[in-house]
């Protein structure tokens, strides 16, 4: 991580840049400030930004690993996007990951699982990893998850990139006009 920092006067606040690698190619800049009302009194920092937040759509066992893999290093605030008997059970009992990598439980206490996705609200990245069958699905269940700054990753098999795209620009525009 690279840190660079400004000083400002009169009140000395201070400003640290740290840029932090995002799994996968991404980059997140955690910015935190200091500030000395006068030379004698010591640094305090401010509270620290937010951590990103990542929504999992499809949290069967691929959506379940990738997101507890992220959830374990306690950078992310990871929500779990769960249906039916899977959402009863993991908020009673939590989310168990079994690996050859290492497990994972995520206690109930811990976990944060909803049954729909405008629960969760917009994120700052969304994980897709749903069935390449249920395509059609989702367009309407990411599309309260978005802001403009939303990243998607989509984790399916299939060549499905294409129809996706034209699909979520579709719903996006008849939002944007039924809003308007």
């Amino acid at each position: 991580a690279k840190k660079t920092s400004i000083q400002n006067t009169p009140y000395h606040s201070q400003l640290f840049h740290e840029n932090i690698q995002i799994p996968y190619g991404g980059l997140y800049r955690r910015t935190t400030s200091c500030t000395k009302l006068n030379a004698e009194q010591d640094t305090m920092p401010q509270s620290s930004p937010p951590k990103p937040s990542i929504a999992i759509v499809g949290s069967g066992a691929v959506g379940s690993y990738y997101g507890a893999r992220l959830w374990e290093g306690q950078n992310y605030d990871v929500k779990f996007h769960m249906r039916g008997d899977h959402y009863q059970q993991s908020i009673k009992g939590g989310l168990n990951v079994t690996s050859i990598d290492g497990d994972i439980y995520i206690p109930p206490s811990k976990l944060m699982a909803y049954e729909h996705t405008e629960e969760i609200g917009p994120v700052d990245w969304v994980i897709v990893a749903l069935k390449s069958s249920s395509l059609e699905a989702i367009p309407p269940l990411i599309l309260p998850l978005l802001t403009k700054t939303t990243h998607v990753l989509v984790i399916m098999n299939g060549l499905i990139e294409d129809d996706l795209l034209s699909m979520l620009r579709d719903v996006v525009s008849s939002s944007s006009s039924s809003s308007s």
